[in-house]
């Protein structure tokens, strides 16, 4: 099948076509001139004639998202929008004269100090759109362009969704750079499936290749799903690649989403520590951050410009003073966005809570039931019930005479009511049976059963790592013990396959580290083996 021809460069005023620049799925991208501005070379991409609704609604949704964000310095800038004469759609974007990264990389990957500054820069801006409540789902080398700066420009919101709903369907996916979620049927990413395509993208800009490519094939989209799904992380193969690095790819495209990054700073932020260990400058991850109040001193000229803008992430983060909100809140407003940064700015630290989904133990017995001690029978096939103990006793601990007769006479009485009431029940006709009860002229009292279940066990609080020499001090709370409360705990490698459990009586324990990042998990397990939901932790190691 040979490939369509370009479509017809559209007239746009204030505009004058220069040149073809390339051709998509469902729009081609031509290069303007603007003459109001100087005769400034922009970029229009214009969507193709003909297409379904859901095409055209996801060009109208690039557009709005990337005029949201495009004052970032890595993603792509917007200037303007709109229709053509004959009914396309159109958007003016920044020129990025060089290739994009899957070009360059096909040629010859990038060096590794190049390959961790372009990622953590676009890191930068990937976490910026989920603050301003846009997750890409489509971040891959061909949507990183690079500016006359040479600084990567991130594109291409044409798939975005929102972070507070997942309303809609994706109109195509980069196999190669998806993750696992994304390739089920009917499945949504969210944040962290962002999280797992950045750690695509810098393996392809470290390897040449995507991740899961073989050299000798099959690499179809059948066969590159199935291996992205179940075979593990292939190694990078690069000499000069630390091992640290390996680990936070394979911590990024961990095939749990529960278990990767919680968020695209924070695998900035383990980028910045593979640089910080290779002795190479740390890179900035600019974060859109809120404006801070400014009193204008009287003295002062009215209107002055007032700096303010993007804060700088650098690898060893200081505490901050400024408290953001969630990051699925209201976005951006005017000039301003709030940036989920709490947790990552809370005592200067990386986040202090990672979820790694739920988790459960098996279960330590069954659990005992308590109900009525049943009757005995005497020496001589008597019943001797229960009420019969408190009575008084002679020296040798038998009942006393009086006793004795008594309990005889309630055992003739017993014996006499028993057989009433089978036969009363044997009388009874079907669908009387409460007739039948007010006959017997009795009431048998009723026994609560104990509750099997008991009250939910509190996940354990405070749990705190510190980093000792090659090892993490493990620490917890319990909000509600109990007697004969033990923990169980255990490393949880994303990277490896599941460690047991291990079980200690005291609130502290010792693990070994993990280079690069160490998470470590607590059950609270009660005495009759109810236990609570894992609480798990995350440190920079």
């Amino acid at each position: 099948m040979s490939p369509r021809p370009a479509s017809a460069p559209p007239e746009i005023p204030g505009y004058r076509h220069l040149d073809l620049l390339g051709m998509g799925g469902f729009a081609d991208v031509f290069l303007y001139e603007q003459r109001s501005m100087g005769g400034r070379k922009v970029a229009v991409k214009v969507l193709l004639q003909g297409l379904r609704s859901d095409l055209q609604q996801a060009f109208e949704d690039e557009a709005r998202a990337m005029a949201r964000l495009s004052n970032h310095p890595s993603i792509v800038s917007v200037f303007d929008a709109g229709q053509t004469a004959d009914g396309r759609a159109y958007l003016v974007m920044e020129h990025c004269p060089g290739a994009h990264l899957g070009s360059q990389v096909k040629n010859r990957p990038l060096n590794l100090a190049k390959a961790l500054e372009v990622a953590i820069q676009v890191a930068g801006a990937v976490e910026t759109a989920h603050a301003a409540g846009i997750v890409h789902r489509d971040i891959k080398p061909a949507n990183i362009l690079f500016t006359e700066f040479n600084r990567p420009a991130l594109t291409d919101f044409g798939i975005s969704a929102s972070t507070t709903s997942n309303q809609g369907k994706a109109v195509g996916v980069s196999v190669p750079w998806a993750p696992p979620e994304q390739l089920a049927a009917g499945s949504q990413t969210g944040i962290t499936g962002d999280v797992y395509s950045l750690g695509a993208t810098l393996y392809t800009a470290l390897a040449g290749h995507p991740p899961f490519w073989k050299p000798q094939g099959p690499n179809d989209n059948m066969s590159m799903s199935s291996r992205i799904v179940n075979e593990p992380l292939p190694p990078i193969r690069r000499d000069e690649a630390p091992p640290s690095l390996q680990r936070v790819l394979e911590v990024a495209m961990s095939k749990r989403a529960s278990q990767r990054y919680p968020t695209a700073l924070e695998f900035a932020r383990a980028l910045q520590q593979v640089q910080l260990e290779l002795h190479l400058p740390v890179t900035a991850a600019d974060v859109r951050a809120e404006l801070a109040a400014v009193e204008v001193d009287d003295e002062t000229e009215a209107g002055g410009t007032i700096a303010a803008g993007f804060v700088t992430i650098e690898a060893t983060p200081t505490k901050s003073t400024t408290e953001f909100d969630s990051r699925f809140g209201s976005g951006f407003t005017g000039n301003t966005a709030h940036v989920n940064t709490t947790d990552l700015e809370r005592d200067g630290l990386v986040p202090q809570v990672i979820r790694h989904g739920r988790g459960s133990v098996e279960s330590l017995g069954p659990i005992e039931f308590t109900g009525p001690v049943p009757p005995s029978l005497d020496a001589d096939g008597h019943t001797v019930l229960a009420a019969q103990l408190s009575g008084p006793q002679t020296a040798e601990g038998e009942p006393a005479a009086p006793t004795r007769r008594r309990a005889s006479l309630w055992a003739v009485l017993a014996v006499v009511v028993l057989v009433l009431g089978v036969g009363a029940f044997v009388m009874i006709p079907k669908g009387s049976g409460d007739t039948a009860t007010q006959s017997a002229g009795t009431t048998t009292p009723t026994i609560k059963p104990a509750d099997p279940i008991g009250e939910v066990v509190p996940q354990v609080a405070d749990l705190k790592l510190v980093n000792d020499a090659g090892s993490v001090a493990v620490s917890w709370t319990n909000p509600s013990p109990l007697p004969a409360d033990h923990y169980l705990f255990r490393v949880v490698d994303p990277a490896a396959t599941a460690k047991s459990y291990e079980t200690t009586s005291d609130m502290k324990a010792t693990v070994k580290a993990i280079p690069g990042r160490t998470c470590v998990e607590v059950i609270l397990v009660r005495s009759n083996g109810r236990s609570s939901d894992p609480t798990a932790v995350c440190l920079v190691t």
